[in-house]
């Protein structure tokens, strides 16, 4: 509570009237800036990163870090997180349970789960971290007005904190400066692309500064359903006749999805009422009404499926590419985030400075709702649009003590987060039909309460050599609170209240009994995550380092139930070696990067099927033994006066070492209990599933092999006209879904194959197949006064790929999400 109290009273500082303080000395570290500094925009190897929580430059930092400025940004036309993945070597945007409008990250195989409460990956904007748990929504990275994006490889826990066991991406926005200037870019392209995105830098005397900025994209969808069809979930289809229907039917025209509908806007205010003292305030709103869905791609060859969706629907046949044949209304009202966030810098003293974040976030959409995760048109997996938007009300309060003496630089602080997925007792705000005909109600409400200590400590032994250690404690406390109204026909929806319905639990309810299922729970987790490492400056233009990260990840709960009703924190040891260059190469500039890495989980967290009160249900269970190794490297050098070379390559193996199947006893018990199964079939079955036998699979969202080069040829003329061509080759190798492409628990071979083996990667299932990809760029700049046009192509040889899937081949299809194909469009930049 002393903690509590004392960032409390710091959360306040923008607030007060304070004396004048001393100016910030040279010798001391440079903090980051509030809410993102001005950062040079021209050239991406001087851009200043705040992997350290101060500002420092990208080659001075020993760590792999991938950073590009907005121009870089509008250079390589990303505008979302797929975009940015190509560009980034380790890091895969992945399609969170095989809806593309729902992007994630992962990095270094280290990522969001289908239906985990939350990644390894934190995305921050401004300081902030913005990942919410149980996919409850939240803001979602911006792309506009930025000074930078940072994407840090590896644990960053210690001064991060969240759930950052494979890395952070940072969202660095431009802030306020006491310059008048401003730009305006338009675009426009293929499936109707209009993009227009305004900035205006106003300041305000020697009192701060004010800077405007707002961004909108509309674009048809690249992708069509199929109209005409009887959708929703009061349904009756050919093949599927068990279903009994109740209510109104509608039917859906043709409508387009994989679309962009983005509404953004910010406002950053910078006040300096006094030397050493500086203020910032952002206030940001987005909305979108961005639709997407995965589509059945293949089924699985045979007949021999126990409870399949083919075994029900033999006549299903797979959709052809971007087109969608689903069965639910994905079209859905605009969702709305607000966010505030406040910075606090002040000079105590010249070596000493008080940083405080405190920021609130509000946020109402649907989240993964609606959507049709078998992809197919018949009721089988899917969600529709809940009756009400999910909300998320987020608030974070971070403070830090900044300063140096002599050769020691420290940072020491505390973080406070509260986060709240409210709800009513009087509604029901998820729906989902399963395929078994039956359907299945939730209504759900969340509670996240995380604080944590934190400090770091810098030390320059001589002026080449330093060492450094940090270290963070978090305690977290998260409650969730459903109400399940399972085996539910239709009509039971409008009844007056949920008190009408037993227990599932009560004497006499059977399977096909409308009940209530309770759950209400609490966690407490508690944890270190700790750092230390050495780098030693070799000469001038020559760093090399290494170290040691802990990682640590909360626990959480499996909220719909299963075999195991929560799971444990995930732990990670990471081990890493690297050298940062400079270099001449003919007279011209050149840097060279190179990073290994070894990283060891303990209690990983994996997403599974699993069985819970006769239903099948989404678990996160606790892996015992993960291993990642591998490396980074990146290389850019000015080749000649017209021509600059950028290059960055990934290399990741990865392999269970510890992955016991604890599924085999239940699955046995349902093999023997059916008197037709021969004994000599169980034994197999059980050899066949012994204690390691899931260490066969590869773990999922990683790829062994991932590159991206890019080239840039300009050239200027005497009238100052400067032309340049920027072609881009980016390239994967493939990844799968999830982790259980090749082996299947034991218990989902009986459920869906009778108790026979299903490899789903042999079969090309549950996997995103190795591509290339070719992007190019013809830049005209100051064709007239600060005007600057290009004319852009993306996927130019329109290969046909895809971005995700929801891993369930299990089920007898595969289902996946599309890229898009190849797009034109022309842009228009005047800066003023």
């Amino acid at each position: 509570m002393r903690l509590i109290r004392g960032l409390t009273a710091f959360s306040a500082l923008p607030l007060l009237a304070l004396a004048s303080a001393p100016t910030w000395g040279q010798s001391a570290p440079q903090p980051a800036a509030p809410a993102g500094s001005e950062t040079p925009t021209n050239d991406d190897d001087a851009i200043i990163v705040t992997a350290r929580r101060v500002e420092e430059s990208l080659q001075d930092v020993p760590a792999s870090i991938i950073a590009f400025s907005q121009t870089s940004l509008n250079e390589r036309a990303i505008s979302n997180p797929f975009d940015l993945a190509k560009s980034v070597p380790g890091l895969v945007a992945n399609a969170d349970s095989g809806n593309a409008s729902l992007p994630t990250f992962s990095i270094r195989g280290r990522g969001q789960f289908f239906g985990a409460a939350s990644g390894s990956v934190e995305t921050y904007f401004a300081d902030v971290p913005l990942s919410a748990p149980f996919q409850i929504p939240t803001l979602p990275p911006q792309f506009f007005d930025l000074a930078s994006v940072q994407v840090l490889k590896g644990p960053q826990g210690t001064l991060f904190g969240r759930n950052t066991t494979g890395g952070a991406v940072l969202f660095v926005p431009k802030a306020p400066t006491d310059q008048f200037e401003g730009s305006v870019r338009g675009q426009l392209g293929t499936y109707n692309n209009r993009q227009l995105e305004a900035a205006i830098n106003v300041p305000l005397g020697n009192i701060g500064a004010l800077r405007l900025a707002g961004f909108i994209w509309k674009r048809e969808g690249y992708a069509k359903t199929v109209g005409g069809r009887i959708d929703g979930p009061n349904t009756v289809n050919a093949g599927g006749s068990f279903f009994s229907p109740v209510g109104p039917k509608v039917i859906l025209p043709s409508y387009d999805v994989y679309n962009q509908d983005v509404l953004e806007a910010r406002a950053s205010l910078r006040l300096t009422p006094f030397e050493g003292f500086e203020n910032t305030t952002i206030v940001t709103w987005h909305g979108d009404k961005n639709r997407a869905t995965i589509q059945l791609d293949k089924l699985r060859p045979g007949a021999a499926l126990a409870n399949g969706i083919r075994a029900f629907f033999p006549n299903v046949v797979p959709n052809k590419p971007r087109i969608a044949d689903v069965d639910v209304d994905l079209r859905k009202p605009r969702s709305s985030t607000w966010a505030f966030i406040n910075t606090t810098l002040w000079d105590l003293t010249d070596n000493l400075r008080i940083k405080n974040i405190i920021s609130h976030i509000r946020a109402r959409g649907w989240g993964n709702n609606p959507s049709d995760v078998d992809g197919s048109p018949f009721p089988a997996v899917d969600l529709e649009r809940p009756d009400r938007p999910l909300k998320n009300f987020q608030t974070v309060e971070e403070l830090q003590l900044q300063g140096n003496l002599g050769k020691l630089d420290f940072i020491v602080g505390g973080l406070i987060d509260r986060t709240r997925q409210p709800g009513s007792n009087k509604s029901i705000n998820i729906t989902t039909n399963t395929f078994d005909g039956l359907f299945d109600m939730q209504f759900r409400e969340s509670r996240y309460n995380s604080e944590a200590v934190f400090g770091s400590l810098t030390y320059h032994v001589t002026d080449a050599l330093t060492v450094n250690a940090a270290v963070r404690h978090t305690w977290d406390d998260i409650s969730d609170r459903s109400i399940g109204v399972n085996n539910l026909p239709r009509e039971i929806r409008v009844a007056p209240s949920l008190t009408a319905f037993p227990s599932c639990s009560a004497p006499g309810v059977t399977s096909t009994t409308s009940c209530l299922a309770l759950f209400n729970g609490e966690k407490k987790f508690k944890g270190l995550t700790y750092s230390a490492g050495v780098d030693f400056q070799l000469s001038e233009d020559i760093l090399v380092y290494g170290g040691y990260r802990h990682g640590y990840k909360r626990g959480g709960f499996n909220g719909r139930g299963g075999a195991q009703l929560g799971f444990g924190p995930e732990k990670v040891d990471d081990y890493f070696v690297g050298m940062k260059s400079n270099f001449d190469l003919g007279g011209r500039s050149a840097t060279f990067n190179i990073e290994g890495f070894w990283d060891d989980y303990k209690g990983a967290q994996r997403a599974y099927l699993d069985l819970a009160g006769g239903a099948l249900v989404t678990t996160i269970q606790n892996v015992p033994g993960v291993r990642y190794r591998g490396f980074d490297t990146d290389l850019a050098v000015n080749l000649t006066d017209w021509f600059k070379l950028s290059a960055n390559y990934t290399y990741v193996d990865a392999n269970f070492t510890d992955f016991p199947d604890d599924t085999v006893p239940l699955a046995v018990a349902i093999l023997g209990s059916n008197p037709a199964t021969p004994r000599a079939f169980i034994d197999q079955f059980v050899a066949r599933n012994g204690p390691q036998a899931l260490r066969a699979n590869t773990p999922g969202q990683f790829n062994k092999h991932k590159l991206n080069v890019q080239g840039r040829f300009h050239h200027r003329f005497e009238d100052g006209v400067e032309v340049a061509f920027l072609p881009s080759l980016s390239y994967q190798s493939k990844y799968h879904f999830n982790d259980t492409s090749t082996k299947l628990q034991a218990i989902q071979e009986v459920l869906f194959n009778g108790g026979l083996p299903v490899n789903a990667a042999a079969d090309g299932a549950n996997t995103s197949q190795g591509y290339s990809l070719v992007d190019a760029r013809l830049e005209f700049n100051d064709i007239a006064d600060r005007l600057d046009i290009s004319f852009n192509v993306t996927n130019l040889t329109n290969k046909t790929y895809v971005i995700g899937g929801a891993g369930i081949y299990q089920f007898g299809v595969d289902t996946v999400s599309y890229a898009p194909p190849r797009l034109y469009f022309v842009e228009a930049r005047y800066r003023f």
